[in-house]
């Protein structure tokens, strides 16, 4: 079928021969032009049929199934859009598609496809949208709108972005481990030793703590730079500032997520003190180079390894001076909190420690709180949960990303130097303990095959950053589009919650120095969303995944980030 109505095999009887078919009952009897046996068509509903009997007229259909045509079109409204709910949307459906306007191949389509059978209702509307789709890419003249909800398929269950990478018996050990008495001392040492003897590593509150008790320790002057990594979250950059520091950007390279050496050449000055690389969404980058590099410099050397935890078979490269585990609430094996900070330089590790000495300790009824709260988001991540609030939120024209994803992030709050200056708590402490102890070495490599699962499914339909990279346990997913709103509302349409990342940010260049601003990492930072893909969802789901983002893929186009693919490309050879 094409979109030229002249070219349609198709010959189809003038609008009074389809007038003269409505039966006494409501039905038409409609000729099949193609050949193909005879169907019955549309049925109308009782209220209608009743009219008819009365010989009075017939209403439009999409005026009088307003609360029909919401529980099988879909939501009151598109979400994040001020469109018209689907009775109005409907209407300009009937008033478009009429028998005088309608073009030859599309009446014979609608003729084929409007069929009755069980509920009248029901099955109009599953017609009518199954119809309505497929005419849709075939005219432009259909209003966005009406491909929108038309399109909406009823979201039951939804596949969360992440999972949250903690049981229920750890939940309930957390919580009792905040009421019953301890050593702090102790739960210290057993922590710390995870590794080793323990003299390498310092427990802190969090990653950031941990930095920010390094930055007070090397007692560095004000305007001295801190190169990062391009691609960083919002708070460690603050510490930096807030501190008098200039932070400086390594700009991407999109093959391995992580800058190269020559833009760190570039980028270093007399006044450079730390380099900052981060290991983003699970892939472990090549460190040696860019060591070797601060070295001749005279650079402090720190490995962000926040999203790069895999038992004791990773603990940081063994040239870096830092390097950083979290264990947050979204992190691999998280404590709702709490962070291994591994330091090389005795020196520095003992003026750390002297400085957190000083700090107030998290109260236990702090941390239970953590507890309670995640339990409650927990369950309001489920598939069911989640497709219950997408359905909440979406009917009154909503987008449920403020109301839940915030309420994620907001069990750690780390956005001042007050909330980040703390001793963890005894209940930190022992989930720590507990969650490093029953961590399985290998239990990664479940979630590490569903990611090159996935990602051979999608093959060259969109960009898949960090792919270069030897080593990758897709902590998340990410993905390089077009329209990151179009793939994040039609996922979210089809069960699979797709998202941005509000709480990174692009390093900003200092001032003077323009040319090293992080333009690639800017753009795909504006670029990337995160889908679902962990070891819980079944093969089969991220096939219908990889369907989806290849149909949208497929519909608003990827002109634009084929420069990414061209640079991964590239560097993969």
């Amino acid at each position: 079928m094409t979109g030229d109505p002249t070219s349609s095999p198709i010959d189809v009887q003038g609008p009074g021969h389809w007038e003269g078919q409505l039966g006494t009952r409501g039905r038409r009897d409609v000729p099949n032009p193609a050949g193909h046996s005879p169907q019955t068509s549309v049925a109308m509903d009782c209220r209608s049929r009743s009219r008819l009997r009365r010989g009075c007229p017939r209403r439009p259909w999409s005026r009088s199934h307003g609360r029909g045509s919401r529980r099988f079109l879909g939501s009151r409204r598109s979400p994040g859009s001020d469109s018209p709910g689907p009775a109005r949307l409907l209407g300009q459906i009937v008033t478009f598609v009429t028998p005088e306007t309608i073009l030859p191949w599309h009446q014979t389509l609608i003729a084929l496809r409007w069929t009755s059978s069980g509920s009248c209702l029901e099955s109009m509307m599953r017609s009518a949208r199954l119809a309505l789709t497929a005419i849709m890419p075939y005219d432009p003249r259909w209003p966005s709108d009406v491909a929108t909800v038309v399109s909406t398929r009823r979201v039951k269950v939804m596949w969360a972005r992440t999972r949250l990478k903690i049981g229920w018996r750890d939940l309930a050990a957390g919580a009792w481990g905040c009421l019953i008495p301890g050593s702090r001392s102790s739960l210290t040492r057993r922590v710390e030793g995870y590794w080793g003897d323990g003299r390498g590593t310092v427990a802190a509150y969090s990653v950031r703590s941990g930095f920010d008790l390094m930055i007070q320790a090397l007692e560095l002057e004000t305007d001295d730079e801190v190169i990062f990594s391009a691609l960083n979250v919002k708070g460690m950059i603050k510490i930096a500032r807030r501190s008098g520091l200039t932070p400086v950007p390594l700009d991407l390279d999109i093959a391995h997520f992580g800058p190269s050496v020559e833009q760190l050449e570039r980028a270093i000055t007399p006044r450079s003190k730390v380099l900052v690389v981060a290991h983003l969404f699970g892939t472990l980058l090549e460190l040696d180079a860019f060591i070797a590099c601060a070295r001749r410099h005279g650079l402090l050397v720190v490995e962000d390894c926040a999203q790069a935890f895999d038992g004791r078979a990773f603990s940081g490269h063994p040239d870096a001076d830092l390097s950083m585990f979290s264990f947050g609430p979204l992190k691999t094996s998280t404590s709702l909190g709490g962070a291994l900070i591994r330091v090389k330089d005795a020196e520095l590790r003992d003026k750390m420690r002297a400085i957190q000495a000083e700090y107030p300790v998290q109260k236990s009824r702090a941390h239970f709180k953590r507890v309670v709260q995640f339990a409650g988001l927990k369950i309001l991540t489920s598939r069911l949960a989640m497709g219950a609030l997408y359905r909440f939120f979406s009917r009154r024209g909503k987008d449920y990303e403020s109301a839940l994803a915030d309420r994620v992030r907001s069990v750690a709050p780390l956005g001042s130097a007050k909330k980040l200056r703390y001793l963890p708590s005894k209940g930190m402490l022992r989930l720590l303990a507990r969650r490093l102890r029953t961590f399985r070495e290998g239990s990664l490599a479940a979630r590490a095959r569903k990611g090159r699962l996935l990602r051979d499914l999608i093959g060259d339909a969109v960009v898949l950053p960090g792919q270069a990279n030897e080593q990758h346990n897709y902590w998340v997913f990410p993905l390089l589009v077009d329209e990151p709103r179009a793939f994040i509302d039609g996922l979210r349409r089809e069960g699979f919650d797709g998202s941005n990342l509000p709480k990174s940010q692009a390093v900003a260049a200092p001032e003077g120095r323009e040319h090293l601003a992080a333009t690639t990492a800017t753009q795909a930072l504006a670029d990337l969303i995160i889908v679902p893909c962990y070891e819980g969802i079944s093969d089969k789901s991220l096939k219908r995944e990889a369907e989806v983002i290849k149909s949208i893929a497929a519909r608003v186009g990827s002109d634009r980030t084929k420069g990414y693919a061209d640079v991964t490309t590239e560097a993969t050879a």
